[in-house]
């Protein structure tokens, strides 16, 4: 006999599927909110420091990185969700 033991969700896992709830009730406001949202937050680089220059420029490539590869691959570009 096999015992499966379930663990509890965690923080990460939670916001996941409340952000993908929101998104499958109403997907181009929550499309539309969420860039309202990531424009209102941007910050110019000019205002960054170095280090903190060098980090979202280090994440930005990641990201175009992984949107490269999954568009050779025949698939189409889909931002993952950590990225939003």
């Amino acid at each position: 006999m096999l015992l499966e033991i379930s663990m509890g969700k965690g923080r990460a896992e939670i916001e996941k599927a409340y952000r993908q709830r929101l998104k499958d009730k109403n997907e181009e406001e929550y499309l539309r909110k969420e860039s309202e949202r990531k424009r209102l937050n941007y910050v110019p680089s000019y205002q960054l420091s170095d280090n903190d220059l060098k980090k979202r420029n280090r994440r930005n490539r990641a990201f175009l990185f992984l949107c490269q590869k999954t568009s050779r691959q025949g698939e189409t570009r889909q931002q993952p969700n950590e990225w939003i």
